[in-house]
């Protein structure tokens, strides 16, 4: 039987998350006043959730999600789907806010997707001529 897992993700504000969560091109629902609850299945009732991602978005079997917990943000997901997140999603998200805070910085970047999909950020200096 399924179940949704809460995970701590190395993700430090909201603002990031959101941010990164577009760049990737993930669409994502964030919970109003009225809140947000994952769907659930048959096997799973639905968790709530203050950032709600449809499985399309990752090829996952279940909707999953972040929420805030205590200052932290936690992956909110099936317990199925957990492996092919933190392999594939988590990284690319964490990839995209350390790109976005070296662009900050001030430091030129780009991302590099490797053959086996692991997403890479190189810092260079641009080309001022």
């Amino acid at each position: 039987m399924s179940q949704y897992v809460h995970v701590d993700v190395p993700i430090e504000s909201r603002e990031e998350l959101l941010a990164a969560l577009s760049a990737c091109g993930l669409v994502h629902q964030v919970a109003g006043a009225e809140g947000l609850v994952l769907e659930g299945s048959v096997e799973c009732a639905g968790d709530p959730v203050d950032v709600r991602v449809a499985p399309e978005a990752a090829e996952t079997v279940q909707d999953w999600g972040f929420s805030y917990e205590n200052g932290r943000v936690m992956l909110v997901c099936a317990d199925v789907d957990r492996p092919r997140l933190e392999r594939q999603i988590v990284p690319r998200i964490t990839a995209e806010i350390v790109r976005a805070r070296l662009t900050a910085a001030g430091h030129h970047t780009r991302t590099v997707v490797d053959a086996d999909g692991r997403h890479r950020i190189v810092v260079g200096v641009e080309d001022e001529s």
